[in-house]
């Protein structure tokens, strides 16, 4: 019930070590899982699985002008972008999709 209320998922991590710059957060996924359009830092980790428009932005939290754009950007999304971003969550990045690729690759070795 809570994410049913969320229209801005936030991931707030600063790059400190090596996780934090190049891993991206299951919390990440949890929100796409929603259909909840992302803001997030701009760091190396984040930059390959935000390709796809609905998933979000990343931005530099150090710009104030950049986050309050994200926000009202963001903060505008609607019913239907929030359906495409469940079905293109669903499509790649649901735990059925990495079962189904495992299977696959099993088969091959048998």
């Amino acid at each position: 019930n809570v994410y049913q209320s969320f229209h801005i998922g936030l991931i707030l991590y600063k790059p400190r070590d090596f996780n934090t710059r190049y891993c991206a957060p299951n919390k990440l996924y949890e929100y796409w899982s929603y259909g909840i359009s992302v803001l997030a830092p701009d760091l190396p980790g984040l930059i390959p699985v935000f390709d796809s428009a609905q998933k979000g932005k990343l931005i530099d939290f150090q710009n104030a002008s950049a986050i309050t754009s994200a926000v009202n950007e963001l903060g505008n999304f609607q019913t239907a972008e929030k359906e495409e971003l469940l079905k293109l969550f669903s499509d790649t990045l649901s735990v059925d999709v990495f079962i189904q690729k495992l299977e696959q690759e099993i088969r091959l070795l048998f």
